[in-house]
């Protein structure tokens, strides 16, 4: 079932060509022709018959079969346009349930169904129609359906059943014209619909739930009926949908099953036998989530774990990963956490820092094996394996060279391999000698980064910082916040996770599918020059390629005390162009402004001085919330805005986290806020497609 944190690549389905054929009538069963609805063949089928189903689906998905009893809210997809279908059971009845005390009331014929619990009404009884259209498609209708799919459940397929299966279809045509009819092919009844009904739909063409509950195949003689129905109404121009089963990990097994009922004209829906809405294929769901493991157990360190905030993940992966439409998901190492199923997630990044013990380090060696066979992307940023059992493990599954321990007493450091196509432009590489180990990559891999030492007695060690491997990629650089990342760490993340298929698309923030397009600018870099040639200033670069060119909503956040030149390395004098430079960008129609603070601070306590850095030229001696937050607004408002406009967000500075008093001074205001995306932990909805 897809989460919050799932997006949709739509492989290849083959669309039949529908052809336009002269209605069918069954002679001596239906004496009037009905109109089928000319609709748009879907380009996406989801069959969820569970009382529950996820919202996030519904959106999804252009076409969805749905227990008719299913507590679901339908307005957020019939805003996108998608159709919703009730499967009904027009022969079956729970026992005490509406439509079996509508029955009674009515005198239906009924007799004890094949499943317990249930009563079987009887086709022939002249009264049955009007119940079955009343409580049962009725009720469908009222909860906003857009058509019905016409079963018979568990109930034995007869001649009766056709007769009174097809009736209905023709009597719920007439009644809502607007509304889809479909039928369930075990009714045995295809082309001869043709011009009654909009569509057949098969659910278990050649799989069905064996006796153990696991995907079993159907008998020979069963599946060549349904094949050849399905193939003669998609020939008459009925269309034709399908359901298969696979088990819930084989990939392969739901491929195949999607691609053969593609090749029959079908479109396919593949899931588990419990029907409960498990997407399978042919749209493979692939997750955003990105599972992050760092800290300790507050037990064995003696304090507790730093927050996910101060992670290496987050302060250098956190924004390639968002940039490539992930979602991060911070879980700390303590001693009551249960390691998760890997498979659930896009990939898992082990953090630098961790301190694990004994019992810590053998567990996550084990779980990190099972990940590796069950080709989850790994990315290791340390190696917090110090137990030799653990540490062998390790380095055994995932084909690691060397001791897999630190070198110590080190006394010269050199180079030993360079990809420069991977490393940070303009970066001089060095050989550190922090944190080095005496490690190598797989024989097969990709070495972006390697490094020789020597130690005093003269022994050489190799240590591979950077590389990508068949089962995932390490990243070793413990220098990194200190002296800032070597490689380029945009394109190295891009490389880990697009191993394994399609990656998630760098795409839009969601809501119940609505797409919802804006992008924030802080103020990092306004008022420096580019590298490009003359050396246009960042804001002026942004302005003409960016918010200029894509008729998009942005909101650019300024800092005052930046733009009036008061920060370090400034000169006051620039300060009539950058003042300019911000008001064109304001006057821009797509453009929003925001505050980024009077002077960046990095602590917003009340109980801390709250200023950034500022040159002898700043003016004022208040360092407070109010001058940063409403008086970098007034200063917006009066100095850089246009009559119309506006400042209502408050967007933080980059290496601050604003405290609860920053928060609720905001809200106060009546100012939206919003923190640097590196530090932005909250969850967000991702649905996309490819």
């Amino acid at each position: 079932m897809p989460t919050p944190n799932t997006f949709f690549p739509y492989r290849s389905l083959l669309q039949p060509l529908w052809r336009s054929l002269h209605a069918l009538v069954w002679s001596g069963i239906i004496g009037a022709q009905a109109v089928a609805i000319d609709v748009g063949m879907p380009r996406a089928l989801f069959v969820d018959q569970s009382l529950q189903p996820d919202a996030r689906s519904l959106a999804a998905f252009d076409l969805c079969i749905l227990n008719s009893q299913a507590e679901v809210d339908l307005e957020p997809g019939h805003a996108l346009g998608n159709r919703f279908l009730a499967l009904l059971n027009v022969a079956e009845m729970r026992v005490n349930s509406f439509q079996a005390k509508l029955a009674a009331k009515r005198s239906i014929k009924t007799t004890p169904g094949t499943v317990a619990g249930f009563l079987t009404a009887d086709p022939t009884d002249e009264k049955w129609l009007a119940w079955a259209v009343n409580s049962v498609a009725d009720q469908a209708a009222k909860r906003g359906f857009d058509g019905f799919v016409l079963s018979l459940g568990s109930q034995p397929v007869s001649e009766a059943w056709r007769v009174a299966s097809l009736e209905m279809a023709q009597v719920l045509k007439k009644r809502y014209p607007d509304m889809q009819v479909m039928l369930d092919s075990r009714l045995n009844i295809g082309a001869q619909a043709v011009g009654i009904a909009d569509g057949l739909l098969a659910i278990g063409v050649n799989t069905r739930r064996g006796t153990d509950g696991r995907v079993e195949l159907n008998g020979l003689a069963e599946a060549q009926r349904t094949v050849t129905l399905l193939r003669q109404a998609h020939i008459a121009g009925m269309r034709v949908f399908g359901v298969d089963f696979a088990d819930a990990h084989d990939r392969a097994g739901a491929r195949d099953a999607a691609s053969r009922l593609q090749a029959m004209g079908v479109l396919p829906f593949i899931t588990t036998p419990d029907l409960d809405g498990l997407n399978l294929g042919p749209i493979e769901e692939m997750s955003r989530r990105i599972l992050v493991l760092h800290g300790w157990d507050a037990k064995h360190v003696g304090e507790a774990a730093a927050s996910p905030q101060s992670t290496l993940t987050a302060r250098c992966l956190h924004a390639p990963l968002e940039w490539l439409g992930c979602q991060l998901e911070y879980q700390v190492m303590d001693g009551a956490a249960d390691l998760p199923d890997a498979t659930a997630y896009r990939g898992v990044v082990l953090d630098g820092g961790m301190m694990l013990n004994t019992e810590q380090q053998r567990s996550l060696a084990k779980w990190l094996r099972v990940a590796r066979d069950k080709n989850v992307p790994l990315l290791l940023t340390s190696m917090p394996w110090t137990d030799p059992a653990a540490l062998q493990d390790v380095r055994e599954s995932l084909g690691l060279g060397g001791s897999g321990k630190p070198a110590s007493r080190l006394t010269k450091t050199s180079i030993a391999r360079i990809d420069n196509t991977a490393l940070n432009a303009g970066t001089k590489v060095t050989a550190r000698a922090l944190g080095f180990l005496d490690l190598q990559a797989p024989t097969d891999s990709q070495v972006i980064l390697a490094a020789r030492g020597l130690d005093t007695l003269g022994t050489e060690h190799h240590f591979d910082q950077a590389f990508h491997a068949a089962w995932g990629s390490a990243w070793l650089e413990p220098a990194a916040l200190a002296a800032g990342p070597q490689v380029d760490l945009f394109q190295f993340v891009s490389t880990w996770l697009s191993k394994q298929s399609t990656l998630p698309a760098m795409d839009t923030t969601t809501r119940d599918g609505r797409r919802v397009f804006f992008s924030h600018v802080s103020s990092e870099g306004f008022t420096k020059p580019s590298t490009l040639p003359g050396f246009s200033l960042c804001a002026e670069v942004m302005s003409s390629r960016i918010l200029s060119h894509y008729l998009l909503p942005f909101s650019v956040a300024v800092c005052e005390a930046d733009l009036r030149g008061w920060r370090p390395g400034q000169n006051p004098s620039e300060a009539p162009h950058y003042e300019q430079l911000a008001r064109s960008i304001f006057d821009m129609p797509n453009i929003a402004a925001a505050s980024n603070s009077f002077s960046l601070p990095a602590a917003w306590s009340e109980d801390d001085k709250i200023n950034g850095p500022l040159n002898e030229h700043a003016i004022g001696n208040r360092f407070d919330m109010e001058r940063e937050v409403a008086g970098s607004m007034s200063y917006i408002h009066h100095r850089l805005l246009p009559a119309g406009k506006s400042v209502t967000l408050m967007l933080w500075p980059d290496d601050a986290s604003p405290s609860t008093e920053a928060l609720q001074y905001c809200k106060t205001l009546g100012v939206q806020s919003l923190s640097p995306s590196r530090q932005s932990l909250a969850p967000a909805v991702v649905l996309a497609e490819s």
